[in-house]
């Protein structure tokens, strides 16, 4: 897994937002080059809680497949972007999520 790639592959997983997924990237004034815990955390996070509050479970398991992948790359870079600006907001403030969190 390529860290340059990491949103490109992401994106690429939802062919059918991806006016959504430019849409969150405009609003944030966020572009590839910005680097990739710039991306993920103004464009990927929120898609995620939006898929969360919307429980659009097919979306949701494609997202955490590719997850899942990152957390097995042997790229420290990918695995940071994964602990870092994916997980931790996502588990460390459930707040920001509507519905509950066990």
């Amino acid at each position: 897994m390529n860290y340059n790639n990491l949103y490109a592959d992401f994106n690429s997983l939802f062919p059918e937002c991806t006016d959504e997924l430019k849409a969150l990237a405009n609003a944030a004034d966020a572009e590839e080059t910005d680097g990739m815990h710039i991306m993920f955390s103004f464009v990927v996070i929120p898609f995620i809680l939006d898929l969360l509050n919307n429980d659009e479970s097919d979306k949701l398991k494609r997202a955490f497949e590719y997850f899942e992948r990152m957390a097995s790359s042997d790229s420290a870079d990918v695995t940071e972007v994964l602990e870092f600006t994916v997980m931790l907001p996502l588990f460390c403030f459930p707040e920001r999520l509507s519905m509950q969190v066990c």
